[in-house]
Protein backbone atom coordinates (compact mmCIF):
# COMPACT_ATOMS: atom_id res chain seq x y z
CA UNK A 1 0.00 0.00 0.00
CA UNK A 2 1.59 3.15 -1.11
CA UNK A 3 2.26 6.58 0.85
CA UNK A 4 -1.37 7.87 -0.61
CA UNK A 5 -3.85 5.19 0.50
CA UNK A 6 -2.06 5.25 3.71
CA UNK A 7 -3.00 9.28 3.91
CA UNK A 8 -6.32 8.52 2.42
CA UNK A 9 -7.21 5.87 5.67
CA UNK A 10 -5.79 8.48 7.93
CA UNK A 11 -7.71 11.19 6.75
CA UNK A 12 -11.13 8.55 6.66
CA UNK A 13 -9.99 7.01 10.71
CA UNK A 14 -10.01 10.69 11.68
CA UNK A 15 -13.36 11.89 10.27
CA UNK A 16 -14.49 8.29 11.61
CA UNK A 17 -13.96 9.44 15.04
CA UNK A 18 -15.64 12.72 14.91
CA UNK A 19 -19.59 12.91 15.77
CA UNK A 20 -20.56 14.88 12.84
CA UNK A 21 -19.91 12.30 10.26
CA UNK A 22 -23.30 12.19 8.91
CA UNK A 23 -22.24 10.07 5.80
CA UNK A 24 -21.94 7.03 8.04
CA UNK A 25 -25.55 7.41 10.29
CA UNK A 26 -28.55 5.71 9.07
CA UNK A 27 -32.10 7.67 9.38
CA UNK A 28 -32.47 7.15 13.22
CA UNK A 29 -28.76 8.90 13.64
CA UNK A 30 -27.64 5.37 14.55
CA UNK A 31 -24.10 5.24 13.95
CA UNK A 32 -22.34 1.99 11.94
CA UNK A 33 -19.28 1.79 14.58
CA UNK A 34 -18.30 -1.67 13.38
CA UNK A 35 -14.61 -1.96 12.13
CA UNK A 36 -15.23 -4.51 9.76
CA UNK A 37 -17.92 -2.19 8.28
CA UNK A 38 -15.44 1.00 7.78
CA UNK A 39 -12.92 -1.51 6.27
CA UNK A 40 -15.06 -2.91 4.05
CA UNK A 41 -16.42 0.68 2.80
CA UNK A 42 -13.12 2.03 2.91
CA UNK A 43 -11.18 -0.75 0.73
CA UNK A 44 -14.44 -0.59 -1.76
CA UNK A 45 -14.05 2.85 -1.90
CA UNK A 46 -10.35 2.69 -2.78
CA UNK A 47 -10.89 0.02 -5.33
CA UNK A 48 -13.72 2.08 -7.14
CA UNK A 49 -11.42 5.10 -7.64
CA UNK A 50 -8.97 2.89 -8.66
CA UNK A 51 -10.98 1.06 -11.34
CA UNK A 52 -10.74 -2.39 -9.79
CA UNK A 53 -14.61 -2.93 -9.81
CA UNK A 54 -14.42 -6.63 -9.03
CA UNK A 55 -12.87 -5.69 -5.98
CA UNK A 56 -15.18 -2.91 -4.93
CA UNK A 57 -17.95 -5.00 -5.48
CA UNK A 58 -17.20 -7.61 -3.41
CA UNK A 59 -15.70 -5.51 -0.63
CA UNK A 60 -19.82 -3.15 -0.63
CA UNK A 61 -21.51 -6.26 -0.82
CA UNK A 62 -20.74 -7.18 2.73
CA UNK A 63 -22.16 -3.53 3.65
CA UNK A 64 -25.72 -4.55 2.44
CA UNK A 65 -27.13 -2.70 5.70
CA UNK A 66 -25.98 0.91 3.71
CA UNK A 67 -28.16 -0.11 1.16
CA UNK A 68 -30.80 3.17 1.00
CA UNK A 69 -28.97 5.38 3.40
CA UNK A 70 -25.47 6.36 2.12
CA UNK A 71 -25.60 7.70 -1.79
CA UNK A 72 -22.49 7.53 -2.33
CA UNK A 73 -22.08 3.89 -1.14
CA UNK A 74 -25.03 3.11 -3.45
CA UNK A 75 -23.71 4.91 -6.17
CA UNK A 76 -20.50 3.31 -5.91
CA UNK A 77 -21.57 -0.25 -5.46
CA UNK A 78 -23.76 -0.12 -8.28
CA UNK A 79 -21.47 1.44 -10.48
CA UNK A 80 -19.05 -1.61 -9.47
CA UNK A 81 -21.94 -4.29 -10.21
CA UNK A 82 -22.90 -2.85 -13.92
CA UNK A 83 -19.25 -2.15 -15.05
CA UNK A 84 -18.56 -5.95 -14.16
CA UNK A 85 -21.35 -6.80 -16.06
CA UNK A 86 -23.96 -7.78 -13.24
CA UNK A 87 -26.94 -5.99 -14.36
CA UNK A 88 -29.84 -7.90 -13.17
CA UNK A 89 -27.98 -7.73 -8.93
CA UNK A 90 -27.37 -3.88 -10.11
CA UNK A 91 -31.38 -4.10 -11.12
CA UNK A 92 -32.66 -6.00 -7.91
CA UNK A 93 -30.78 -3.30 -5.48
CA UNK A 94 -31.36 -0.10 -7.56
CA UNK A 95 -35.06 -1.11 -7.60
CA UNK A 96 -35.26 -1.70 -3.53
CA UNK A 97 -33.66 2.03 -2.85
CA UNK A 98 -35.32 3.85 -5.24
CA UNK A 99 -37.51 4.65 -2.73
CA UNK A 100 -35.27 6.62 -0.83
CA UNK A 101 -33.40 8.56 -3.97
CA UNK A 102 -35.17 10.80 -6.77
CA UNK A 103 -34.06 12.21 -9.73
CA UNK A 104 -30.26 10.68 -9.86
CA UNK A 105 -28.61 10.80 -13.19
CA UNK A 106 -27.62 7.06 -13.04
CA UNK A 107 -30.16 5.53 -11.15
CA UNK A 108 -33.00 7.03 -13.58
CA UNK A 109 -30.41 5.91 -16.51
CA UNK A 110 -29.71 2.32 -15.34
CA UNK A 111 -33.70 2.06 -14.41
CA UNK A 112 -34.74 2.71 -17.52
CA UNK A 113 -32.11 0.06 -19.33
CA UNK A 114 -33.88 -2.53 -17.07
CA UNK A 115 -37.49 -1.85 -18.20
CA UNK A 116 -36.12 -1.88 -21.60
CA UNK A 117 -34.93 -5.70 -21.11
CA UNK A 118 -37.63 -6.43 -19.76
CA UNK A 119 -40.10 -4.63 -22.92
CA UNK A 120 -41.59 -2.64 -20.26
CA UNK A 121 -41.42 0.24 -22.80
CA UNK A 122 -43.93 3.04 -21.30
CA UNK A 123 -41.76 3.01 -18.20
CA UNK A 124 -38.63 2.85 -19.95
CA UNK A 125 -39.64 6.55 -21.55
CA UNK A 126 -40.81 7.58 -18.22
CA UNK A 127 -37.48 6.78 -16.55
CA UNK A 128 -35.31 8.60 -19.01
CA UNK A 129 -38.08 11.62 -19.14
CA UNK A 130 -36.46 11.77 -15.76
CA UNK A 131 -33.24 12.49 -16.53
CA UNK A 132 -32.09 16.14 -17.43
CA UNK A 133 -28.25 16.26 -18.51
CA UNK A 134 -26.36 19.28 -21.00
CA UNK A 135 -24.25 16.35 -21.20
CA UNK A 136 -24.35 16.49 -25.91
CA UNK A 137 -23.10 12.74 -25.76
CA UNK A 138 -25.44 11.17 -23.56
CA UNK A 139 -28.51 13.43 -24.82
CA UNK A 140 -27.82 11.72 -28.38
CA UNK A 141 -27.85 8.43 -26.51
CA UNK A 142 -31.21 9.01 -24.88
CA UNK A 143 -32.42 9.98 -28.71
CA UNK A 144 -31.33 6.96 -30.15
CA UNK A 145 -33.16 5.06 -27.28
CA UNK A 146 -36.46 6.74 -28.00
CA UNK A 147 -35.88 6.60 -32.10
CA UNK A 148 -35.29 2.29 -30.87
CA UNK A 149 -38.28 2.59 -29.03
CA UNK A 150 -40.61 4.25 -31.17
CA UNK A 151 -39.24 1.28 -33.74
CA UNK A 152 -40.30 -1.19 -31.63
CA UNK A 153 -43.47 -0.25 -30.34
CA UNK A 154 -44.33 2.94 -31.83
CA UNK A 155 -47.83 3.61 -33.93
CA UNK A 156 -45.69 6.05 -37.00
CA UNK A 157 -44.78 3.70 -39.84
CA UNK A 158 -41.65 2.26 -39.43
CA UNK A 159 -40.03 3.47 -42.90
CA UNK A 160 -41.27 7.32 -42.00
CA UNK A 161 -39.33 6.72 -38.52
CA UNK A 162 -36.41 5.50 -39.36
CA UNK A 163 -36.14 8.26 -42.08
CA UNK A 164 -37.04 11.17 -40.05
CA UNK A 165 -34.18 9.80 -37.34
CA UNK A 166 -32.10 13.21 -36.86
CA UNK A 167 -29.44 13.63 -34.51
CA UNK A 168 -26.29 16.17 -34.31
CA UNK A 169 -24.00 13.32 -35.66
CA UNK A 170 -24.84 12.13 -39.06
CA UNK A 171 -22.41 9.02 -38.44
CA UNK A 172 -24.59 8.00 -36.04
CA UNK A 173 -27.58 8.59 -38.01
CA UNK A 174 -26.80 6.52 -40.39
CA UNK A 175 -25.41 3.63 -38.23
CA UNK A 176 -28.89 3.70 -36.89
CA UNK A 177 -30.55 3.75 -40.27
CA UNK A 178 -28.76 0.59 -41.60
CA UNK A 179 -29.43 -0.81 -38.65
CA UNK A 180 -32.62 -0.25 -38.41
CA UNK A 181 -33.94 -0.96 -41.75
CA UNK A 182 -32.66 -4.19 -41.65
CA UNK A 183 -34.50 -5.26 -37.96
CA UNK A 184 -37.93 -4.01 -39.78
CA UNK A 185 -36.49 -5.88 -43.21
CA UNK A 186 -37.47 -2.78 -45.13
CA UNK A 187 -35.23 -4.14 -48.19
CA UNK A 188 -35.47 -0.97 -50.03
CA UNK A 189 -34.06 1.54 -47.58
CA UNK A 190 -31.67 -1.05 -46.20
CA UNK A 191 -30.03 -1.29 -49.30
CA UNK A 192 -29.99 2.71 -49.72
CA UNK A 193 -28.05 2.94 -46.17
CA UNK A 194 -25.58 -0.22 -46.99
CA UNK A 195 -24.64 1.41 -50.27
CA UNK A 196 -23.37 4.42 -48.55
CA UNK A 197 -22.34 2.33 -45.72
CA UNK A 198 -19.57 0.98 -47.98
CA UNK A 199 -19.16 4.14 -50.25
CA UNK A 200 -17.32 5.64 -47.32
CA UNK A 201 -14.18 4.78 -45.85
CA UNK A 202 -14.79 4.32 -42.35
CA UNK A 203 -17.73 2.53 -40.70
CA UNK A 204 -15.66 -0.94 -40.76
CA UNK A 205 -17.40 -2.67 -38.11
CA UNK A 206 -20.26 -2.06 -40.22
CA UNK A 207 -18.99 -3.32 -43.20
CA UNK A 208 -18.04 -6.36 -42.03
CA UNK A 209 -21.71 -6.55 -41.03
CA UNK A 210 -23.14 -5.84 -44.53
CA UNK A 211 -20.90 -8.60 -45.78
CA UNK A 212 -22.14 -10.94 -43.11
CA UNK A 213 -26.01 -9.73 -43.75
CA UNK A 214 -24.71 -10.62 -47.55
CA UNK A 215 -23.51 -14.12 -46.36
CA UNK A 216 -26.57 -14.88 -44.89
CA UNK A 217 -28.43 -14.14 -47.56
CA UNK A 218 -26.91 -16.65 -49.80
CA UNK A 219 -24.48 -14.01 -51.77
CA UNK A 220 -21.31 -15.41 -50.73
CA UNK A 221 -19.60 -13.93 -53.47
CA UNK A 222 -20.54 -10.31 -52.90
CA UNK A 223 -20.25 -10.81 -49.09
CA UNK A 224 -16.14 -11.75 -49.65
CA UNK A 225 -15.61 -8.78 -51.89
CA UNK A 226 -16.75 -6.27 -49.35
CA UNK A 227 -14.32 -8.17 -46.65
CA UNK A 228 -11.38 -8.13 -49.75
CA UNK A 229 -12.31 -4.69 -50.34
CA UNK A 230 -12.31 -3.86 -47.06
CA UNK A 231 -9.14 -5.54 -45.49
CA UNK A 232 -7.12 -2.59 -48.08
CA UNK A 233 -8.41 0.01 -46.20
CA UNK A 234 -7.85 -1.83 -42.59
CA UNK A 235 -5.31 -4.54 -42.56
CA UNK A 236 -5.03 -4.70 -38.93
CA UNK A 237 -8.79 -5.30 -37.69
CA UNK A 238 -8.87 -8.66 -36.19
CA UNK A 239 -12.56 -9.26 -36.57
CA UNK A 240 -12.21 -8.57 -40.53
CA UNK A 241 -9.46 -10.50 -40.89
CA UNK A 242 -11.05 -13.41 -39.09
CA UNK A 243 -14.22 -12.56 -41.04
CA UNK A 244 -12.64 -13.07 -44.37
CA UNK A 245 -10.78 -16.60 -43.38
CA UNK A 246 -13.66 -18.25 -42.22
CA UNK A 247 -16.27 -17.38 -45.37
CA UNK A 248 -13.21 -17.75 -47.58
CA UNK A 249 -13.08 -21.43 -46.45
CA UNK A 250 -16.74 -21.53 -46.08
CA UNK A 251 -16.81 -21.86 -42.85
CA UNK A 252 -20.61 -19.53 -41.60
CA UNK A 253 -20.24 -20.29 -37.36
CA UNK A 254 -19.09 -16.65 -37.05
CA UNK A 255 -22.60 -15.32 -38.70
CA UNK A 256 -24.26 -16.91 -35.29
CA UNK A 257 -22.59 -13.65 -33.65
Amino acid sequence: MNLKKFFLIGIIFILLSTTNLFAFMQNNNKKIYSSDYIKNYLYGSISHNENKHNLAAKNFNKNLKLSGKHTDYDIKYITSLIINEKFDQASKILLNVEGNYSDIFIFNFIKSIYFLKQAEYDNALKELNKIRSSDRLFNELKKTIYFWIELKNGKESKKKTIKNLSLNNSGIVLINQFLASRFVSNKKLYDTYNKEILYLNNFVRYKILSSWNFARDGEHKQSLNILKSTISQSSQNILLKQSYKNLYNKNYKILSF
